[in-house]
């Protein structure tokens, strides 16, 4: 797909077997924008510009390019730079008929006002129509917690289990449980992040400034006396210390 900037002057003609149409937009600089460079401008843009994570860069543009995709069959005649709340409303409603939840949808959003603030800064929008689009905030899960004596629980059940796997399931469920780690932060932990002497772990994780905190005593204990064949015999689990 091709994009188009036109003048106001400029004539609008059909678009024919590999031919570039422009289509109508409105007063910007530019006559034509290839899709491909524009989004590969916008994912330079959220990773040099805003610092975003990779997994927000992918989210973002996928979602960026669902919207283009449904505008060119939906309203083929309208550019980016000529669309409204309406549309993006549109959008939306289609993507809740799709079966998307709330959480989704509202990331869709997220997306399409970033999107649309990288384009106002590159002189190609005047405004941003997704600014103007309000969803009611996704109803969040609740979250239930153990309480100590469950968490004591698992930890012992797993303690009690034999081979090398469950050796490691009790590391990784200690770790869990005493350093205050994310989930994903635990299962790709490796080596080098964790200083056993100092029992203290340095990591990337939610953002892009790195952090530290406290390695458990106990946790430490417990690792220092997993073998280290632990990753050939124990696939699957994600392993610790990698």
């Amino acid at each position: 797909m091709t994009m188009a900037f036109r003048k106001d002057t400029d004539q609008v003609v059909e678009r024919g077997v590999g031919e570039i149409a422009p289509m109508p937009t409105g007063r910007l600089r530019y006559k034509v924008v290839d899709e491909a460079a524009l989004l590969l401008a916008y994912e330079s843009h959220l990773r040099l510009l805003e610092d975003r994570q990779k997994a927000t860069v992918d989210t973002y543009t996928s979602h960026v390019k669902g919207f283009c995709r449904w505008l060119a069959e939906t309203h083929p005649s309208v550019m980016l730079s000529d669309v409204t709340k309406l549309q993006v409303r549109a959008f939306l409603l289609q993507e809740a008929n799709r079966g998307l939840k709330p959480c989704t949808r509202s990331t869709e959003l997220f997306a399409l006002r970033s999107f649309y603030k990288f384009l106002i800064a590159e002189g190609l929008s005047d405004d941003n129509p997704a600014a103007l689009v309000t969803l009611p905030s996704p109803v969040r899960p609740r979250v239930e917690f153990y309480s100590d004596p469950e968490a004591d629980a698992i930890i012992e059940w797993a303690a009690a289990q034999p081979g090398v796997r469950w050796q490691v399931g009790r590391v990784m469920l200690l770790t869990f449980r005493f350093c205050g780690l994310r989930a994903n932060e635990l299962v790709t932990l490796s080596t080098s992040e964790v200083d056993l002497d100092a029992r203290r772990i340095s990591l990337v994780g939610k953002g892009p400034q790195g952090s530290r905190g406290p390695y458990s005593s106990r946790s430490g204990h417990c690792a220092s006396r997993v073998p280290g064949r632990c990753a050939a015999e124990a696939p699957g689990v994600g392993v610790p210390f990698r």
